[in-house]
């Protein structure tokens, strides 16, 4: 698969729900669409899970089946990193709400660089949007992703 592509229409698509997100009218929320959201916690100074941002899960379908994607977790950049740096925590903690009731975190790896890495960010510093691939139990966790062919290119909303 061709990462880099797909990396960067997925970081546009969310700048662009993030700028739009501001303008539209508050209405209730679906029960689907709260499904998608994580809740990202990161240790303190003492170790302790404190809430640190939200992020939500897309998925890409595997080009090779039609029943099998690539799920990724989209959040803002300095969500992943330790407070007041550009250094990123080794993992972050993602609050998901369990099939069989309760919620419990699911652990995501973070590796900024090299030949396993798992952090993608946009080469513009300014942009604060990270995406990460994720491989949370989903027969565990109650959590759904926004399809890739559910979110808009930048030549498509530029286009219209």
């Amino acid at each position: 698969m061709h990462t880099k592509p797909l990396v960067s229409t997925i970081i546009v698509t969310a700048c662009i729900i993030f700028v739009l997100g501001e303008t539209v009218t508050a209405a209730p929320i679906p029960t689907e669409v709260k499904s998608v959201v994580g809740f990202v916690y990161t240790p303190n100074n003492q170790g302790k899970l404190v809430p640190n941002g939200t992020g939500f899960f897309v998925g890409v379908q595997d080009p090779s089946t039609t029943d099998s994607f690539h799920v990724y977790f989209v959040t803002a950049k300095h969500v992943l990193c330790k407070p007041n740096t550009n250094e990123y925590f080794e993992r972050i903690f993602v609050r998901l709400n369990k099939k069989g009731g309760g919620a419990e975190f699911g652990v995501i790896p973070l590796i900024p660089e090299g030949e396993k890495r798992t952090v993608f960010v946009n080469s513009d510093p300014s942009v604060d949007l990270a995406i990460t691939p994720v491989a949370l139990d989903q027969a565990k966790f109650d959590y759904k992703f926004l399809p890739a062919d559910m979110i808009t290119t930048k030549e498509a909303y530029i286009g219209s």
